[in-house]
């Protein structure tokens, strides 16, 4: 499994709440689709030349990667693997393929390779799976040592692990913040320029709808 990752595709491991690592990755023009759609709305036809991946481009594949795994999920529901494929979470990507490593362990895994194609680019696009094979006697016995009352715990709080995880955060990015007096703002009219302060990139920061957290972050 280790052998076949490739550095220069965007590496996510992949979490799951009974400890098991997995890994889903893209190469690199699957990526630019993502940062393209969501930037400029389409997706051009021609990849050209391939840029270097940021950590912002790859961030930008992860809301696709969590609507993914939903649907890949409620689609094999009942099916004879759900059991040790799904339940699956995402977390950011890293850079290297030994940070995949470090988290996996022994188990055997299974890969998935998938191509699809962009809607109306006539663009193909690579992504791979590789999730670890669970023993499900093992899954079974554990069950049976929790007991009625454990499992359904169990299964409780990994059900609203799950719907926690999936649920959406919206949040506004503001750059940063200008005072201009009644006067001004009654003068503003179409191609006027309202100057921002020197530092407003260092201002930026992210906020809820209420308005009142506030984070930090860095533009890219």
């Amino acid at each position: 499994m280790v052998d076949q990752i490739n550095e220069d595709w965007a590496l996510f491991p992949l979490l799951h709440d009974d400890g098991s690592v997995g890994v889903m990755y893209f190469e690199p023009v699957c990526i630019i689709a993502f940062v393209e759609s969501q930037t400029m709305g389409w997706v051009s036809t021609e990849a050209g030349e391939l840029p270097r991946l940021t950590k912002t481009d790859k961030a930008l594949a992860v809301a696709f990667i969590e609507v993914f795994l939903r649907r890949f999920d409620e689609a094999l529901k009942g099916g004879p693997t759900a059991y040790w494929i799904c339940g699956y979470r995402s977390e950011d990507a890293v850079a290297i393929r030994h940070m995949i490593v470090l988290q996996r362990d022994d188990a055997e895994y299974c890969g998935f390779d998938m191509q699809s194609e962009v809607v109306e680019a006539e663009r193909l696009i690579n992504m791979r799976i590789f999730l670890p094979i669970k023993e499900k006697v093992a899954l079974q016995n554990s069950k049976n040592k929790l007991g009625k009352t454990g499992a359904a715990l169990l299964e409780s709080e990994h059900t609203i692990r799950r719907f926690a995880m999936a649920a959406n955060v919206e949040m506004d990015a503001i750059m940063c913040k200008v005072m201009l007096s009644l006067s001004e703002l009654n003068r503003l009219q179409p191609g006027h320029l309202v100057h921002w302060p020197q530092d407003a990139a260092k201002q930026a920061h992210l906020v809820d709808c209420s308005g009142l957290s506030a984070q930090s972050v860095r533009l890219g």
